[in-house]
């Protein structure tokens, strides 16, 4: 019975120093595992990151794009203002619109149909007032003429 008693506790000290190492070893998978954890969470946020900044840029290089096409437009946009005054002035329309085809512009340029009213308003405002002017021109001549 005593070897019996010696063989049990042999493997009791056996299945304790097992248990004890197989506690280590699930500490130490524990850490890892934490430790594999956080490092994960920090390449995540490393690629927020990443591809915010590439986001970012694409929208940059989008804006100055848009940027770029819009002032083309709006330098386009004050020529053709300019072409469409110099053309109000002219009281012969087939000048205007010979005008017009020497800046590259045809019959139908292409404006927006706000744009083309407000030119439109504006060149019928010039006209009244070249208008009122040429009578008053011509009032004015005959009041002189009349008083000699």
């Amino acid at each position: 019975t005593e070897n019996k008693v010696a063989e049990l506790l042999h493997q009791s000290k056996l299945k304790s120093f097992e248990s004890e190492r197989v506690q280590l070893i699930q500490e130490e998978t524990s850490r890892n595992l934490s430790q594999c954890q956080l490092e994960c969470e920090k390449y995540q946020r490393k690629l927020e990151v990443r591809l915010s900044e590439k986001k970012i840029s694409e929208l940059q290089a989008q804006n100055s794009e848009y940027q770029a096409r819009l002032d083309t437009y709006e330098k386009l946009e004050k020529e053709l203002d300019e072409i469409i005054m110099q053309t109000a002035e002219l009281e012969n329309e087939d000048e205007a619109e010979r005008v017009l085809f020497s800046y590259g512009y045809g019959a139908n340029v292409p404006t927006t149909a706000k744009r083309r009213l407000k030119q439109s308003q504006l060149n019928e405002e010039k006209k009244t007032l070249l208008r009122v002017k040429n009578q008053m021109a011509a009032d004015l001549e005959r009041l002189l003429n009349h008083r000699e």
